[in-house]
């Protein structure tokens, strides 16, 4: 499921599910086309065909493909479109119920150090750091989360809905 937003055929971005990919134009050129390379030798992502390391793209030929895609038909909403920053609101509303499976595995630190038959003060207090860590992380996570579904309406029930984020609500409550 994908939402797009309403701009013209030629640019329209398709933003995914879950918010981790970039938006990218619906008719980019593929990246090892670009790339210069002898026939019958294996492309390499980053090396050039002269063997020096490379960006994987040479920006004049995709800037001249965006722009004979494009045309000479940019608006204000484009530019607008193109220059806005990301804010915090967009990074919290990319926070999902993964981010609880932290939690889980610092906790089971916690716990693998409890149960050390070795005693002493030192590892006792390196477990009751990693512990009281963990806590610190999962009342971040719940804060986090907390703000997603506040800022982002909606977005609690698609949360259930979504065939990969609905399979880490669990850790939620494992951790």
């Amino acid at each position: 499921m994908s939402i797009q937003t309403s701009i013209p055929r030629r640019l329209r971005i398709t933003l995914p599910e879950n918010g981790y990919e970039s938006p990218q134009y619906s008719h980019t050129p593929p990246i090892t086309g670009i790339g210069t390379h002898r026939h019958g030798e294996r492309h390499r992502p980053g090396i050039g065909g002269d063997g020096q390391p490379s960006s994987g793209l040479d920006h004049s030929q995709s800037e001249a493909y965006l722009q004979s895609e494009l045309g000479d038909h940019q608006d204000a909403t484009d530019e607008k479109l193109h220059k806005r920053k990301v804010g915090i609101r967009d990074r919290i509303g990319c926070y999902t119920w993964t981010w609880f499976t932290m939690t889980m595995a610092t906790g089971g630190i916690a716990n693998v150090l409890h149960a050390i038959p070795y005693r002493s003060d030192w590892l006792r207090i390196v477990g009751t750091v990693v512990f009281l860590f963990n806590l610190g992380l999962f009342l971040l996570n719940c804060f986090l989360i907390s703000l997603r579904f506040h800022w982002n309406p909606g977005s609690f029930k698609a949360s259930f809905l979504s065939q990969s984020e609905s399979l880490f609500i669990p850790a939620c409550v494992v951790s």
